[in-house]
């Protein structure tokens, strides 16, 4: 299958310009990085089928690392636009509280400043 032209994957900013997810990509090995990657060009190229929806507006991806699981989790914000919000070790049955409201005040923040 070709790859959309229309989805595309950008980072969530902090207000200083940090990438929380690109830095915690950038701290993984190779193996798992490359992981996580290719579980983003699947939903860049399938769509949305390939994830899972949490709550509201944020979904989640799944990859498998050499140690670890990973959860990355984004918003399909307009027509074209995956925000990556937060990634982190799985290490528990659910979602940890935490993590989602992180991930929700992100999406919040970077709303108001695209605004």
């Amino acid at each position: 299958m070709r790859e959309s032209p229309q989805l595309r994957w950008r980072w969530y900013r902090t207000a200083s310009g940090g990438t929380p997810v690109k830095q915690f990509l950038d701290t993984l090995s190779d193996v798992d990085h490359a992981a996580i990657v290719a579980a983003m060009a699947e939903i860049k190229q399938e769509g949305l089928g390939s994830a899972r929806r949490v709550v509201g507006d944020l979904w989640e991806i799944r990859a498998v690392g050499t140690k670890a699981h990973y959860r990355l989790i984004f918003s399909h914000e307009g027509r074209r636009v995956l925000l990556a919000l937060d990634i982190y070790d799985k290490d528990t049955k659910r979602m940890p509280l935490n993590i989602r409201r992180r991930a929700e005040q992100r999406l919040k923040d970077w709303r108001s400043r695209a605004a």
